[in-house]
């Protein structure tokens, strides 16, 4: 079922689409375009069971958000959901609450500045560097 949606997902991905994903998504993507090419397809979050350990470190070094939450046998294609990645809640559009798994501190500082090239950045400038 996955792999049908593959062929079309660039032509119907919107901004701010959110993929929900099975376990170890990301898996065999070592380079960070994997999730660049999400991004800048417009997607907006990836929720997924588990994550290849590459491609959940290189989705956020880039700002993309992940969040790690099974949710995968309670939306289908069309869903809407919405998700606090600080306090990894998502509320299913029928008010159901699942949680996932809390980001970290730093997690959670490098999405909120765009990325971690842009975190070191206001780190340096902070400092005055």
């Amino acid at each position: 079922m996955a792999g049908s949606r593959i062929a079309d997902f660039a032509k119907k991905v919107q901004a701010g689409d959110i993929i929900i994903a099975g376990a170890n998504f990301g898996c065999g993507s070592s380079r960070e375009q994997a999730p660049l090419a999400l991004k800048d397809a417009g997607v907006g979050l990836i929720i997924a069971i588990s994550f290849a350990r590459i491609f959940r470190r290189n989705a956020i070094n880039i700002g993309l958000p992940v969040l790690q939450a099974d949710l995968v046998n309670k939306v289908g294609d069309g869903d809407s959901v919405t998700a606090d990645i600080r306090t990894a809640k998502v509320r299913l559009l029928t008010g159901e609450t699942i949680m996932g798994a809390v980001p970290g501190d730093n997690v959670i500082a490098i999405l909120a500045a765009g990325g971690l090239i842009a975190r070191v950045r206001r780190q340096l400038a902070m400092k005055g560097a």
